[in-house]
């Protein structure tokens, strides 16, 4: 039977189908010999079978065309592959950070070193971020860098099937809670540390110097072997969890069918790690030492996985930025791509020279609670945004406020109008004025929501504290934003008809 029948725009339901199929089979020339149309006969088994496979075949291929195009697309491997396809790589979970003060118990009697990547259990573990040297007058260590996490290992190896010493061997770890920022993966192949990148041309300045400055003896081959030998690929995989990627032995470490490999990677509470300062995180020992550590700037800071509507959207803008912030447009987009953010704005200071204000907003946006910048924070977005900006730009980041506003109305329904969540919805008509930078609280837009709400609805006055018959239109500068709570409407309800 020809795809032309099954796919055909005429062919849209399952009986439209059959009946296509059964003129199809009036045109054979032994077409006599089907006489089974019955219900529960051989032939009418056998159309609903074609009908079935074809309602299938139709079904996935509405499925791919949908999940082939970014604007469509409603899975998360799909709207994540496309989105690293036009070059925006969708943030995983971000590490909250701060820093923490160390107490040594007694004091200490020589001079040691508080590792980087030690793991301070708590409820919610930390790792320390660099190497603190403490000396034996030491009595207390501030400002030691952390950040959330804990350290997990796994280990595979050919003994239990995951390796089988092929080139380009693979890993995935299905693991999402994972932080790879900064490269927080760390490989071991028969327990010798290899270098993991996320890409295996390094920079190329990088490449021309090592190039240059090695033995001239050496071929350009044997010299691109030395450099990438020890190199292994770990980057986050579209369809969620990490993947490792080893190489021939030239691009890349090779693996035999007798390596263990170990990949020790940071798992982080993301948006939800978050310790108060002052927060007492017990005694650890520390070589032969004693410490106690105490939080001292508050761990915050952290992100969730983007959603994929965040994906959607952001990709696109990022997009068309080409990697670059020229305009407005391109300040704001890189900035949304940053790991946390859900709105930003941009403004460029007209007295100023190259200056542009950026403003961005962080927000819990399941419990409606705004996220503070923290210096350190600022300065580690100032720095993500200067890698894109155009030279002799100055970057400028304003501070996101929260507008407060008081509203009076009253709200005409008809008599016996049900008044049980009316209230509530009302309130809930607001929400959409949250969280959005430089937004712009319209009067006539929120009586119109509230008049969509209920048929029952007549009429709607809008008030400010002062008794004015029209509360004006509110706009935003780039740094104000409504958040949950800072529009409160303080309303009565009245029966009664419309009056001119």
């Amino acid at each position: 039977m020809s795809n032309d029948l099954i796919f055909s725009g005429r062919v849209q339901t399952r009986r439209a189908m059959e009946e296509s199929i059964k003129t199809y089979l009036a045109t054979l020339d032994d077409w006599e010999r089907w006489k089974d149309w019955f219900e529960s006969s051989v032939g009418k088994t056998v159309i609903n079978l074609l009908t079935g496979i074809a309602e299938i075949l139709m079904f996935k291929v509405e499925v791919r065309s949908r999940e082939s195009y970014l604007y469509t697309a409603q899975t998360k491997p799909a709207a994540f592959l496309l989105a690293q396809m036009v070059g925006y790589n969708p943030n995983r979970k971000k590490h909250s950070t701060g820093t923490v003060t160390a107490t040594i118990h007694p004091y200490a009697n020589n001079d040691f070193i508080i590792p980087k990547n030690f793991q301070i259990d708590a409820a919610y573990p930390l790792v320390i971020s660099d190497n603190y040297q403490v000396t034996a007058q030491d009595r207390e260590k501030t400002g030691i860098s952390v950040k959330q996490g804990e350290w997990v290992d796994v280990e595979y190896s050919v003994s239990i099937g995951n390796l089988d010493g092929r080139e380009w061997e693979i890993i995935n770890i299905e693991e999402t809670d994972f932080q790879i920022d900064d490269f927080e993966v760390y490989i071991t192949v028969n327990n010798e540390t290899v270098i993991v990148r996320d890409k295996i041309i390094y920079d190329p300045s990088e490449l021309e110097n090592y190039l240059n400055l090695t033995d001239f003896s050496m071929s350009f081959e044997d010299k691109l072997a030395e450099l990438y030998a020890n190199t292994v690929i770990a980057r986050t995989d579209y369809r969620g969890g990490l993947m490792v990627m080893f190489g021939d032995g030239i691009f890349g470490k090779r693996l035999t069918t007798s390596s263990i490999v170990n990949v020790r990677y940071l798992k982080t509470q993301g948006l939800t790690g978050i310790i108060s300062t002052n927060t007492d995180l017990g005694t650890h020992l520390i070589g032969t030492h004693s410490v106690s550590f105490k939080i001292d700037e508050k761990v915050q800071g952290g992100s969730n996985e983007d959603s994929v509507d965040k994906v959607k959207v952001v990709a696109s803008r990022f997009f068309q930025t080409q990697a670059r912030a020229v305009t407005k447009y391109d300040y704001e987009a890189v900035a949304l791509a940053y790991p946390g953010v859900i709105s930003s704005k941009a403004q460029r200071i007209d007295d100023e020279c190259c200056t542009v204000c950026i403003s961005a907003l962080r927000a819990d946006s399941e419990q409606y609670i705004t996220i503070p910048w923290s210096a350190t924070e600022i300065e580690q977005f100032l720095a993500y945004m200067d890698s894109y900006k155009m030279l002799s730009t100055k970057i400028d980041f304003w501070e996101p406020e929260a507008v407060y506003l008081s509203i009076v109305s009253r709200v005409v329904v008809k008599y016996n109008t049900d008044l049980s969540d009316l209230d509530t919805r009302i309130r809930a008509a607001i929400q959409n004025y949250c969280f959005q930078l430089g937004a712009t609280f319209r009067t006539t837009r929120l009586i119109t929501q509230i008049m969509a709400l209920d048929a029952n609805i007549l009429r709607v006055y809008m008030d400010d504290v002062n008794g004015s018959e029209c509360y004006p239109d509110i706009n935003l500068p780039c740094y104000g934003f409504f958040e949950q709570g800072s529009i409160s409407i303080n309303f009565q309800i009245e029966t009664g008809s419309i009056v001119n």
